[in-house]
C-alpha cells in the first residue's frame, strides 16, 4: 500500500487507517471489538496530532525545545503504531526486531559494541527517548547499556555540535549523560546519531501502520463474506420475512426501525370500514415492494435498500399545504405510546394529537377518516401514511 508523497509522513496512511476503521462493521459494532474500538479512535487522532507537528518541523532542530517536542512527538507515533499493531496483528511490527537504522552509532564512540550485541532499532529509540526527556535522572532499564554505563543522567540535549566538531555523519544530535560507574577515562559521555537517520526511523515505523489497515479491511471483508450467506428465508408470509429481514438486517448492526414500521402497517388492525379498500390498496402495494427489499438486504446493497424503504414509507405529494411538514413532524415524534389515550394537557403527546387532528383536517380526510380521540396511535399514522401514498398514486408519483 503505496502512497506518492514528497513531504516527510505522508497523512494518507493515517486517513486510510482511520477510514478502514470507520467503515469497518467488526470494529466498530461486534461484541468483543470495543476496547479496539476505542484504542482505534486514540491511535488516529494523536497521529494525526503527531504527523501534523513532525511534518511541520522536520528540519534540523537549532534548539533545545525543538529536540525535545520532536522527540515527545515521534514517542507519540511509534507507541501509537506499536499498540495498534499489537492489538490488531498480535505481533510486534517487524521493523521493531531490526536492527537497520542505529547500530553504526552503537558500534562506533562511546560504546564501541561488537554488531551482534547492538541493541534493536526499537531498544536503542526507547533508550534515547528515556535519556533525552522522559527519565533524564534516572535511565538504567536497558541491558546492555546499563553494563556499560549503570545509571545514567542527563543534563541536557546536544544540538549544534557539528558547528563546533566535525562528525562522519550528517545532521548530528545528541544528549550529554552522566555515568554512575566510575571510569578511568571519564564519566561523562555523548551518545550522538544522526537526525536523518532518526527520521527514517520513524518513517519505517510509521509506515507499518499499513499492515493494521490492511488486517482491518481484511476482516471486514470476512465478516461481509459471512453475511452474504445469510439469506431470508421467501418460504413464510410476508410479515415473517420482513421479521427475518430485521433479525438479519440487526446482526449486521442496521437500523432496523424503517423495516418495523412496515411490518406494524401490515399488522395494524383498521377500527373503521371507510378506511378499508385505501388501506388495502396501501398493504398491497407494500407487499409489492418486499421481494426487491429482500434481494436488496441478500446482497447488501444499502443503496437499493434505501430506496426501497423510502418508496414503502415515504411519500411527498406536490401542492401541500403550508404546515404539513410541521404536522407530520409532530405526529410521527409525539405519538408514540400506545396505551396513553388521555395525555396531560400541554404534554408533548396532546401536541401531536392536536397536529394528527389538524392534518386530518387539511389534507389526509380527502382519503381517510381519522377519530384522533379514539383511534390507537399506530392506526392513526397508518392512515395518514395511507393519504399521502394515495394522493402520490392519483400524482402518478409512487416509486
Amino acid at each position: 500500500m503505496a502512497y506518492v508523497y514528497d513531504g516527510f509522513l505522508n497523512p494518507e496512511i493515517c486517513n486510510q487507517f482511520r477510514k478502514a476503521v470507520n467503515e469497518s462493521p467488526t470494529i466498530s459494532y461486534e461484541k468483543g471489538f470495543a476496547e479496539l474500538y476505542n484504542l482505534s479512535c486514540a491511535v488516529m487522532d494523536r497521529l494525526d496530532s503527531a504527523v501534523k507537528y513532525l511534518n511541520n518541523h522536520w528540519d534540523y532542530p537549532h534548539t533545545e525545545e525543538d529536540f525535545l517536542c520532536f522527540i515527545m512527538f515521534a514517542c507519540i507515533l511509534n507507541d501509537g503504531v506499536n499498540s495498534i499493531y499489537e492489538k490488531t496483528i498480535g505481533i510486534i511490527p517487524k521493523c521493531n526486531n531490526e536492527k537497520k537504522h542505529f547500530s553504526k552509532f552503537c558500534m562506533g564512540a562511546p560504546t564501541y559494541l561488537p554488531e551482534e550485541d547492538c541493541p534493536t532499532d526499537e531498544e536503542f529509540f526507547e533508550y534515547f527517548r528515556a535519556l533525552s526527556f522522559a527519565h533524564p535522572y534516572q535511565t538504567n532499564r536497558n541491558k546492555t547499556f546499563k553494563k556499560l554505563f549503570g545509571t545514567q543522567v542527563s543534563p541536557w540535549v546536544v544540538i549544534n555540535a557539528h558547528t563546533l566538531i566535525p562528525y562522519d555523519f550528517p545532521e548530528p544530535i545528541g544528549i550529554r549523560s552522566y555515568s554512575s560507574l566510575e571510569k578511568d577515562d571519564s564519566d561523562i559521555q555523548d551518545i550522538m546519531i544522526s537526525f536523518s537517520t532518526l527520521k527514517d526511523f520513524i518513517v519505517e515505523k510509521y509506515s507499518a501502520l499499513n499492515d493494521v489497515t490492511l488486517w482491518i479491511k481484511d476482516k471486514a471483508e470476512s465478516t461481509y463474506e459471512g453475511w452474504k450467506k445469510v439469506k431470508i428465508n421467501r418460504n413464510q408470509s410476508n410479515v415473517e420475512a420482513l421479521q427475518d429481514a430485521c433479525r438479519i438486517m440487526d446482526d449486521r448492526h442496521e437500523n432496523i426501525y424503517d423495516i418495523e414500521t412496515m411490518i406494524n402497517y401490515l399488522e395494524t388492525q383498521i377500527s373503521d370500514e371507510r378506511n378499508t379498500e385505501v388501506v388495502n390498496q396501501y398493504k398491497e402495494y407494500l407487499i409489492s415492494l418486499i421481494p426487491d427489499l429482500c434481494d436488496c438486504i441478500d446482497n447488501l446493497d444499502s443503496s437499493g435498500l434505501n430506496k426501497q424503504i423510502r418508496k414503502a414509507i415515504s411519500f411527498n405529494p406536490a401542492g401541500m399545504h403550508k404546515n404539513a411538514s410541521y404536522q407530520l413532524e409532530k405526529v410521527f415524534t409525539y405519538l408514540t405510546e400506545e396505551s396513553l389515550k388521555n395525555p396531560t394537557v400541554g404534554s408533548d403527546e396532546e401536541w401531536g394529537k392536536i397536529q394528527a387532528k389538524a392534518f386530518y383536517n387539511d389534507f389526509a380526510k380527502k382519503w381517510v377518516y381519522i377519530d384522533v380521540y379514539s383511534m390507537d396511535y399506530d392506526e392513526i399514522k397508518l392512515l395518514i401514511t395511507v393519504s399521502l401514498f394515495m394522493e402520490c398514486k392519483e400524482q402518478n408519483k409512487l416509486g
